[in-house]
């Protein structure tokens, strides 16, 4: 069956829903493509990895500090790996792509953050043994991470 054959098979409301569902699969690669900013040797994708460290960093940071007892707090947080895509793929999976030759590109569905490998917090308040019980259930409740894999200790005076 050639092109000819199959879209003149089709409805005129299928033809525009295929093309409408085309033209929309190939904005939504442009929007979440990030523009092709990757380089060779994955340099952007550690840099994102580093990012998304120092925003986690950041935001665990701003919710210890909220904490009565907690001042001058320090965070370091590690990551699993890095960040998994998943593709679209068709029927006998195989990735679904949009452009053809050196152009074609697979279609990604989503993105998957690491997952948090450990935290380490350093801060005034995190020798007493409430404050420490307090701040690992905050951090293991809000990210997810196991009590067993977030260290709290005093910080220097």
């Amino acid at each position: 069956m050639n092109v000819k054959d199959f879209f003149g098979k089709m409805s005129p409301t299928a033809r525009w829903l295929l093309i409408a569902a085309v033209l929309a699969l190939g904005l939504g690669l442009l929007l979440f493509s990030g523009g092709g900013e990757r380089s060779a040797g994955g340099s952007s994708e550690l840099s994102e990895i580093e990012k998304y460290e120092r925003e986690l960093e950041g935001r665990i940071k701003e919710l210890c500090s909220s904490v009565r007892g907690v001042s001058n707090v320090t965070v370091a947080v590690t990551l699993e790996g890095g960040f998994e895509y998943v593709y679209a793929t068709d029927e006998k999976g195989k990735p679904v792509t949009v452009g053809s030759g050196s152009s074609a590109s697979a279609v990604i569905l989503r993105r998957e953050t690491p997952k948090i490998a450990g935290v380490g917090i350093v801060c005034t308040g995190g020798g007493d043994e409430n404050i420490k019980n307090r701040l690992i259930s905050l951090v293991s409740a809000a990210y997810g991470v196991g009590s067993n894999r977030i260290f709290i200790t005093e910080g220097k005076k």
